[in-house]
């Protein structure tokens, strides 16, 4: 477990990026929820839901083959800008043609400049200056949490100050566009290099990138085509507020989830044997239900008391939806380590079927029913989609690394069984009193009740890992994680006398 520890240092500087930008989303959802209309966030949900799909159809993984092996040359990163060019330019170029049309699939005509100024954000995110890699390779992420919290600000900024003067809804297409614009400047003052266009070294990439844009584009499908489906369907302001709520519940995996992904995957990718990758997985899927699972949770209990207090009353209809849709999130994170170990493993493919399913249950379940049930069919087809994907992902592990199902439970029972129990709790209490609605008392009651629900959680995984005789398990790791960074901290503050 040497690589995995190794990657505690990279994982705090990674989530504490994260988390300070998703400070800044939380607070500027905040303050959008109440310049803007459920309507003008439908508006962009459509636009975006576009932009997604279609950036993800080209999305090129340059980072991992510069991952890989010896340090990267110069002509290696003069073929990843040379690619990371040439997809900015197909992206925009297939945006700006599709946006008339889309705009009238839609039925929306002001989509249309949206989606083509809209179309400037992933041309920045893929001209970032690949030799930021660097630092990615000595698992040093200090630079990359500059670049996220700083085009974090900005994008809060711009669109704070737009949406106040001017309440209209391009104040979310100028933050959108503002936070990888100022990262794609920033990423060139850390990591400066000639731009040089060369494409020798396009072997090295061509494999990853086949089976990384597939599985990008199906991912996107699966994750964006529910509101490219509702949108024709349903009205902008309905689905505003199913888009607020999805946004919402995927603050936990995009704050937690994601950042600590990235060294647990580089732990996965060093891995000697299959056996080491087996415990890397389990204690990472472990580690992640105790990270993201209380938050969550806590979505689930107390949905009616996050929507009150970030979005305001005229969200309310988000409510069932964002239940709904964290309790997905929850499923997944049992299995959240899965793709990380397919691409360690060199088995992308395997990870393909799973998309291919999650996308033929989605999209077929929604179309089938949306005209009936409206917004449910895709919460409905959420909810099927993530109880196969986590059967068929617990089977695939246990062929990838010889991790078997009783293993992989076993990773995850502990937290999982304190969640079931704070649940339970919960459910049997009194529920809030009516003066919490009051949006000032929810903003003070929310961070109690999420605290509530995490020190319980923690505290009976806790309690379950000692009677079980304390295992090599998540709950070990995170107690020396805690020390270590405790103690890191600690050094850095105390007083050095002058000289000494």
């Amino acid at each position: 477990m040497t690589a995995l520890h190794r990657g505690v240092p990279a994982a705090a500087w990674t989530i504490s990026a994260r988390l300070i930008a998703k400070v800044c989303d939380f607070l500027a959802l905040m303050l959008l929820a109440r310049l803007l209309t459920p309507a003008d966030f439908g508006l962009i949900a459509m636009a975006m839901t576009v932009v997604w799909i279609v950036e993800a159809v080209f999305d090129l993984p340059i980072t991992a083959p510069l991952m890989r092996g010896d340090e990267p040359s110069e002509s290696m990163f003069d073929t990843a800008f040379t690619l990371g060019l040439l997809r900015g330019v197909m992206v925009a170029g297939l945006l700006w043609a599709l946006a008339w049309p889309l705009a009238l699939y839609f039925r929306q005509p002001a989509l249309a400049p949206v989606i083509a100024v809209l179309a400037l954000a992933p041309v920045a995110r893929g001209l970032v200056s690949p030799r930021m890699v660097r630092f990615m390779r000595q698992m040093d992420f200090k630079r990359e949490f500059a670049l996220e919290v700083t085009g974090k600000l900005a994008a809060m900024t711009v669109a704070a100050v737009m949406a106040a003067t001017t309440g209209s809804y391009w104040a979310l297409v100028a933050g959108t566009v503002m936070a990888p614009a100022v990262m794609l400047v920033l990423s060139y003052a850390f990591a400066p290099g000639r731009l040089r266009l060369d494409l020798q070294h396009w072997p090295m990439f061509s494999q990853v990138v086949g089976w990384g844009m597939l599985n990008q584009m199906l991912a996107a499908s699966a994750w964006q085509g529910d509101r490219l489906l509702l949108g024709r369907v349903v009205e902008p302001g309905p689905l505003g507020q199913y888009s607020m709520a999805s946004n919402l519940a995927a603050l936990p995996t995009q704050a937690l989830v994601l950042p600590a992904m990235r060294p647990l995957s580089a732990a996965l990718m060093r891995a000697a044997a299959p056996a080491d990758q087996a415990r890397i997985y389990a204690m990472g899927s472990g580690l992640l239900m105790l990270l993201a699972g209380p938050a969550l949770l806590s979505m689930v209990l107390f949905a009616p008391l996050y929507v009150r207090a970030l979005l305001g009353p005229q969200w309310a209809l988000a409510v069932p939806f964002l239940q709904a849709l964290a309790a997905v999130y929850l499923i997944e994170l049992a299995t959240a380590p899965f793709p990380s170990l397919a691409i360690a493993a060199g088995r992308l493919q395997v990870y393909t079927i799973r998309l291919v399913v999650d996308v033929c249950i989605k999209l077929g379940v929604i179309a089938a029913l949306v005209s009936s049930q409206g917004i449910w069919a895709a919460v409905l087809a959420y909810l099927l989609a993530a109880a196969v994907s986590c059967l068929y992902s617990g089977l695939a592990v246990r062929w990838l690394c010889a991790c078997s199902l009783t293993a992989q439970l076993s990773a995850v029972w502990r937290p999982m069984a304190s969640m079931a129990l704070v649940a339970l709790v919960v459910g049997w209490s009194e529920p809030l009193p009516d003066s919490v609605s009051q949006t000032g008392w929810a903003l003070l009651a929310l961070p109690v009740v999420v605290g509530f629900v995490h020190a319980a959680v923690w505290s009976l995984s806790a309690l379950l890992w000692r009677l079980e005789g304390s295992p090599a398990a998540a709950e070990r790791f995170a107690l020396d994680a805690v020390v270590k960074v405790w103690s890191s901290v600690g050094n850095s503050l105390r007083w050095r006398p002058v000289g000494r």
